[in-house]
Order: structure tokens, then C-alpha cells, then sequence
């Protein structure tokens, strides 16, 4: 059994092109899946690579790389909320002011000053989730340095950010994405490894996404509401009520907004709640939906079924619906006698798909043991690890 990866990255000068085979012992010529990244070229159901490898190859179902997929979920949640594109280009613009020489000796004396840790703010990246919640970490414990360091540069460009800063509706965003981000974390770092199995991600995907529906309630907007003002207090943050924009009049017209502005978000807890929090965490845990899984439904469920901590282990329904794809000969007293196999040797002893893989003896249990074998050959990411030193 064996999968196709391929990925490519670009630096200043050249185009590279990773390919690689993923198989697992016994290796044989089948190929039983794909996966590239996510552009047409390469996804494309009709015409893209996918589409002609499936041509040769019917049975190497296409798998979209998941480790950058974490990412679009942030992405799309601030192209559908303004405020939430605004926070992330804040802290960009942040970044970018105290990499100034003289402005960042300033921040570090500052820091030294206030006996803060000295810690370097974290450039915001579109493509490493890790940078958004270390981004935002890095800035809430340096926060004091920051508004005074802002203050006391006193050029345009710092007086504006200062200005931005100095709200408590950038503060509340500041301890939503530190919890929404924070969720996540977990979920970031577990893409990252190698030995990560497709049935894994999806299982904890699942846990994820719960978990952040479980957040949204009006309990837990209260309590990110309450730790906004909070540090708006220890920072000496003046809470002042920005009620709705006033029309102003001009010669025989009426302006309500000024061409190009967003409207000022009030600062009460009950407007936040329902401008901000609501709609980060329902958008967030709609794009996991919508971004895990890609795989085929059928594929996905039966996957599902080889992994211990699914609640449809070895069930028999669901693992037929592989078996089916790959045209192997699932024998039902084979499953039977695996499930009390694998009693015998306790719960601890079978943590994942690889530690029921490994004890099966392939002339006990032929049938089992291809399907596993399909199962752990099916990767969750391509070649996207051979360029991370590029990114």
C-alpha cells in the first residue's frame, strides 16, 4: 500500500517541488491515496492532478493536506469580521513599529523598567497558526511596556496605534482570541508530527470543535467582558461610552457615517457579545466543519472504525464501507475474533490504530490487517514539512 504526497513551495529566486511515497510494511504496488494542497490545479475534481491520477489509479482517494486547513480557519473568520481582519492587522502594525532600532531599545528599557520579562513581540503569519496565539500572548504580557513605550515615541504612526489600544473593545479581542486561540493550540501541534494518523485528526478535531461550542454561552461573555475591563483598569484605560455615530449636517445634506469607516462598537457587554464573540466562535467552528474532513464520507467512516477511542471500533457496518473501496474480503468472524484478541490485552496496550495494527497476525487476521494497513498508509498532511525552513 502506498500514497502519492507532493508539494511546492516558492523563495526568492526558485520554485521547489516536493513528491514523496508514504507506504507501510508489506509494501505493495497499490496506491490508496493522494494528497497534495489545496489549489485548483492540484484539487481540481475535474481537471486538476487529482482528477488524472484517479484516471490510472480509481481506487487513491484524494486527501487535502490538513496542516495549513488550521490556518484558513483563522483566515475566513477575519474576512467575515471586519473587527477581527482590523485586531490581526493591529498586531501586525505593532510588530512593525518596535522593529525600529532606537523604538525597540526604548521598549526593552521600558520593560526593564517596569520589571516586566523581557519578551519580543511575535510577527503575525498567514500560513503558522502558532504565530497568531503567541502574537497575541506576547502582547498581553507586555502590554504596560507597549502603551508606555507608544506614549513616549510620540511619532504619528505610534500615537495611532496608542489610540487603538487604548479601547475596550480591542481589549476584549485580545482576550477572546487568547481563549478561542488557546483551544486550538493543541490541535495546531498535533498536525505537526509525522506519526499522526488521519483517524486521529479527525477525532480530535471533533473535541475541538465541541469544546468551542461549549464556550459560546453568555456565562463565558461575561467572563471575557469582566477580564477585558479588568486589564483596561490595571493599564489605565479610560471606558468612554461610544454611543451611536451622531448625523451630521452640511449645507443641505445629511451625513450619518464618513465615507470609508466602520461604525464605533459600543462598549457595553450585552453589544460586544453579540458584535464580537458570537460571531468569532460560531464562524470558527463552522470553518472546522467545513475545512475536516475533506475525505470521502464512506472512506472517512470507516477510517473512523479502525481507531481504539472511536465509538464505532471494529464495528463491522462501518468498516465494510472501506473494505468496499479498496475491494478487500472483510470476513465477520475475523472482526469477532480480533475484538476478543485485543481484550485480552487491555485498554492501556491499545491507544491507536498502529498499536492494534502491530500484534495482528497477518495469516490470523488477513483481512483486518490490509484494511489497517490502508488506514495507516492514508497521511493527514504532503510534503508541506519539507518546507517549513522556507517559511
Amino acid at each position: 500500500m502506498s500514497v502519492v504526497m507532493a508539494d511546492e513551495a516558492k523563495d526568492v529566486h526558485t520554485e521547489q517541488l516536493a513528491a514523496c511515497v508514504r507506504y507501510v510494511p508489506p509494501e505493495d504496488l497499490k496506491v490508496v491515496a493522494q494528497t497534495y494542497d489545496g489549489a485548483p490545479v492540484m484539487s481540481g475534481s475535474v481537471r486538476g492532478v487529482q482528477a488524472h491520477f484517479r484516471e490510472k489509479h480509481p481506487q487513491a482517494v484524494y486527501v487535502h493536506c490538513y496542516a495549513p486547513d488550521l490556518n484558513l480557519v483563522l483566515c475566513h473568520t477575519c474576512k467575515a469580521i471586519p473587527e477581527a481582519s482590523d485586531f490581526f492587522n493591529l498586531l501586525e502594525n505593532l510588530f512593525v513599529s518596535q522593529c525600529v532600532y532606537s523604538q525597540h531599545d526604548q521598549f526593552a528599557s521600558i520593560q526593564e523598567e517596569l520589571h516586566i520579562e523581557q519578551r519580543e513581540l511575535v510577527q503575525i503569519s498567514n500560513t503558522r497558526w502558532s504565530c497568531q496565539l503567541s502574537s497575541v500572548n506576547a502582547l498581553m504580557k507586555n502590554f504596560p511596556a507597549v502603551m508606555k513605550s507608544l506614549q513616549k515615541i510620540r511619532t504619528p504612526t505610534a500615537l495611532a496605534l496608542h489610540s487603538k489600544l487604548s479601547k475596550l473593545p480591542v481589549v476584549y479581542l485580545f482576550v477572546v482570541f487568547k481563549k478561542l486561540l488557546g483551544i486550538t493550540e493543541g490541535f495546531h501541534k498535533v498536525l505537526q508530527k509525522e506519526n499522526v494518523d488521519l483517524a486521529q485528526v479527525v477525532h480530535y478535531k471533533s473535541a475541538v470543535h465541541d469544546t468551542l461550542v461549549s464556550q459560546g454561552t453568555a456565562q463565558v461573555a461575561e467572563e471575557i467582558y469582566a477580564k477585558a475591563k479588568a486589564a483596561c483598569r490595571e493599564n489605565n484605560i479610560h471606558e468612554s461610552s461610544l454611543g451611536p455615530r451622531r448625523k451630521q449636517k452640511m449645507g443641505d445634506f445629511v451625513v450619518e457615517v464618513s465615507c470609508g469607516s466602520r461604525s464605533d462598537l459600543l462598549n457595553d457587554s450585552e453589544h460586544l457579545k453579540q458584535r464580537l464573540f458570537y460571531p468569532c466562535i460560531n464562524r470558527m467552528t463552522s470553518e472546522l466543519e467545513n475545512h475536516f474532513p475533506n475525505v470521502e464520507k464512506e472512506v472517512m467512516i470507516g477510517i473512523q472504525a479502525c481507531l481504539p477511542a472511536s465509538e464505532t471500533f471494529l464495528c463491522m457496518q462501518s468498516l465494510e464501507k472501506l473494505a468496499s473501496q479498496y475491494n478487500i474480503q472483510l470476513v465477520p468472524e475475523e472482526v469477532m475474533v480480533t475484538k476478543s484478541f485485543l481484550s485480552r490485552k487491555g485498554t492501556e496496550a491499545i491507544s491507536d490504530i498502529l498499536s492494534v495494527f502491530k500484534p495482528l497476525n497477518p495469516m490470523m487476521f488477513p483481512s483486518l490487517k490490509t484494511i489497517l494497513q490502508v488506514t495507516l498508509t492514508i497521511p493527514d498532511s504532503s510534503c508541506e514539512r519539507s518546507f517549513s525552513s522556507l517559511c
